[in-house]
């Protein structure tokens, strides 16, 4: 039985839909139809029922499912195992992680491990934290930098251990010269007439941002959806919007604008996800050990009112 078509039954069983299933195992969607009508046959029962757009697992495809975890959960034991024993840093980490806390982390951590490790690659690829859950429960990433706001949303994060390393703010991202830049005590209220520009991208940090709008009473005025924050300051910088943003993303930046928090702060918890149990592979375990190490060095502490925001 394909090991790959199992990963991939069991998570279209998570993501409901073809199209959804392909992002995450790397397939297109007819690929992961040919993989399932394969796998149906190799077992000779029905795995899914079709239902519009989406699909259902039969009551075969629930039990089916539950066995392929245990097989892939004594693979990864196996590999851990062996590698363990030899005791032997080297092979491929993949990991991935969303812009902000990237940016800050990585590229040190991975010269260092390059130095310090020759015969390991450590690989990197950006990814929004519920699109990195995903790949690592499906093993196509052995680490994903997340937030909270993602786990809390993730039905199937039991299987993981993390880490925290980074307490992030959400700060308001103004001119120097807005009327608000100098307020003692924001609040998001305080932005309800004022014309926004966002990260386009479809990520739990927006959503979260407009649920608590939406709790406000208002709905923010978005005139500038950008997948880059390139695009994003320099419309900040003219007048024309204000920009939330991550604390993190700002303390690398200095020019005409100024990043203030909100009273009360608004949160959120960064930490390091691994499938459960694979802390004792040792080269995951010197790349995690690594990255906990720099993540000590990130600034913590920020005063309410940062000036510097370069681009």
């Amino acid at each position: 039985m394909d090991i790959q078509r199992l990963r991939t039954l069991r998570e279209l069983s998570i993501r409901g839909t073809m199209a959804a299933a392909a992002d995450v195992v790397g397939l297109s969607p007819s690929a992961v139809s040919q993989q399932i009508s394969l796998l149906e046959e190799e077992v000779g029962v029905a795995l899914i029922e079709r239902r519009g757009r989406g699909v259902a697992i039969t009551p075969a495809g629930e039990r089916l499912i539950q066995h392929a975890l245990s097989i892939l959960n004594i693979l990864e034991e196996a590999k851990t195992d062996i590698a363990e024993i030899k005791q032997t840093v080297s092979g491929e980490v993949q990991l991935c992680s969303f812009p902000s806390i990237a940016a800050s982390l990585l590229p040190e951590a991975i010269r260092e491990l390059q130095v310090a490790y020759p015969d390991l690659i450590v690989s990197a690829v950006e990814m929004e934290p519920h699109l990195g859950l995903a790949q690592l429960r499906s093993w196509q990433v052995d680490l994903a930098i997340v937030d909270d706001l993602a786990l809390r949303e993730d039905k199937k994060a039991e299987g993981l251990d993390t880490f925290p390393i980074y307490e992030d703010r959400i700060v308001a991202v103004l001119h120097r010269d807005h009327v608000l830049a100098i307020e003692p005590n924001l609040e998001l209220s305080d932005f309800r007439h004022e014309f926004w520009a966002i990260d386009a991208r479809p990520n739990t940090f927006s959503d979260t941002l407009f649920e608590m709008c939406a709790a406000r009473g208002f709905q923010p005025r978005v005139i500038g959806r950008f997948d880059a924050f390139d695009l994003v300051l320099p419309m900040v910088e003219r007048g024309a919007v204000v920009a939330l943003l991550p604390q993190i993303r700002t303390l690398s930046y200095e020019g005409q604008l100024v990043a203030r928090q909100f009273n009360p702060p608004i949160k959120r918890n960064i930490s390091l996800a691994i499938r459960r149990g694979e802390a004792r592979r040792p080269a995951l375990k010197v790349v995690l050990e690594k990255l906990l190490q720099h993540a000590e060095k990130l600034p913590r502490n920020v005063a309410q009112e940062i000036g510097g925001i370069r681009r």
